[in-house]
């Protein structure tokens, strides 16, 4: 009878720790899941975020090198395409510190139609776009730090 009992306590020791190692399994294969999504989220914003910054840049080049306003609208139609991007997965960065960029370089590619390069309106644009600029890196380099 003692055999018995034995039997019975070794079987149900191996079954309970049969099925704590199963669920010490599933609880690390989610914790490595939800760390590769992230780690797959830094990188697309990352990649994202750069994008954008190339575009704004290329946008600046543009506005200060002017020499008519036909210049402006690939770079502007390159910039609303970023800026897109960032709306689907930055929805707050897009609705604050993007949105006045946005409204910046749009006020911008009107006024390249109407004043000349060396205007102080034009003056003036420029100064407001490299502020908007800079607010705007900071608050994509802001997201990206919180992420990591």
């Amino acid at each position: 009878m003692n055999s018995t009992w034995l039997t019975l306590v070794v079987a149900l020791l191996s079954g309970g720790f049969a099925l704590a190692g199963t669920w010490l399994a599933a609880r690390l294969a989610a914790r490595e899941r939800a760390a590769n999504r992230a780690d797959r989220d830094f990188e697309l914003r990352r990649t994202l975020y750069a994008t954008l910054v190339l575009r704004v840049d290329a946008f600046a080049r543009a506005a200060a090198d002017l020499s008519g306003a036909e210049h402006l609208g690939p770079t502007l139609a390159g910039l609303r395409a970023a800026a897109s991007e960032i709306e689907v997965y930055s929805p707050r960065i897009a609705k604050d510190k993007l949105a006045k960029l946005m409204a910046v370089a749009e006020r911008g590619a009107e006024l390249a139609r109407r004043t000349a390069s060396s205007s102080p309106p034009w003056i003036e644009f420029l100064d407001e776009l490299q502020a908007a600029r800079e607010a705007l890196i900071n608050s994509l380099a802001a997201d990206l730090d919180q992420r990591l």
